[in-house]
């Protein structure tokens, strides 16, 4: 990965241009009750380091977090340590951009020394694992990341990696899923008295924490069998048997 290489912005003539928008939309819907804003850069094979560096730094002034696909695949990493000699996770440490701000989105490949730095600076993942088996990217190791403390999110990637958006297939495909990584047929089950998986309430705690102002501190290790004591101010879909009813139940998308 070449420092200055960098993709087409969508409706941008360069990175300058499309950070510009960006925050124009953050301006125009920052009152929103419904709607929160982030910096989506790509990948890091896909930005220099200019752009994440200016990246960070107006996440940083403006408390957004930033969501980025991290580690898609062992290739990408392979190819990143061959042209850098740098694995991606270490380039992001390099430029600052680790912390509880950055979304790091599929995460299939990690070292022991991924991990670490993981746990050290509280990242939150975003799982997408319907995208992963029709691209074959590989498989986030879940379990293993949960059982170190980290939060770990639920997302579909975006249409065109995964057919479709549905956030609850994407939950049942991450539950067996889980099962065949871990070879355990009881990881992810539910334990009483909660009704739901346990990993859709540490997705369901990065979500609401990130749409009501979410700050830049790492969110509580959860017990695995326990929900999260989450937000009281939204509406309420579905709630898990252990929540109250004024407890909210989104998932965390990634695109």
């Amino acid at each position: 990965m070449l420092s200055g290489y960098r993709q087409p912005d969508p409706g941008a003539r360069d990175a300058a241009e499309a950070i510009a928008k960006g925050l124009k939309l953050r301006d125009d819907t920052r009152h929103s009750g419904l709607i929160s804003t982030a910096f989506g850069p790509h990948a890091p094979y896909t930005v220099g380091d200019e752009t994440l560096t200016r990246i960070r730094t107006l996440a940083d002034e403006l408390d957004m977090p930033i969501h980025m696909h991290v580690h898609e695949t062992a290739g990408e990493v392979a190819d990143a340590v061959s042209q850098t000699g740098e694995r991606p996770l270490q380039r992001l440490q390099r430029l600052g951009l680790l912390g509880p701000r950055l979304q790091a989105v599929h995460m299939t490949d990690i070292s022991d020394a991924d991990l670490a730095l993981l746990v050290e600076y509280g990242v939150q993942l975003v799982h997408c694992p319907e995208s992963n088996l029709k691209l074959a990217s590989g498989m986030m190791p879940v379990q293993r990341l949960l059982d170190s403390g980290l939060n770990v999110a639920l997302g579909t990637d975006g249409a065109a990696s995964n057919n479709d958006l549905d956030m609850f297939g994407e939950m049942r495909t991450a539950a067996m899923l889980a099962k065949i990584v871990a070879g355990a047929p009881t990881h992810w089950t539910p334990t009483a008295p909660c009704t739901w998986p346990p990993w859709v309430a540490h997705a369901h705690w990065v979500w609401t924490r990130k749409s009501a102002r979410w700050k830049s501190a790492r969110p509580p290790t959860l017990p695995p069998s326990t929900c999260p004591a989450l937000p009281s101010n939204h509406s309420t879909t579905q709630p898990p048997s252990c929540c109250t009813p004024a407890t909210p139940v989104r998932s965390a998308m990634s695109g």
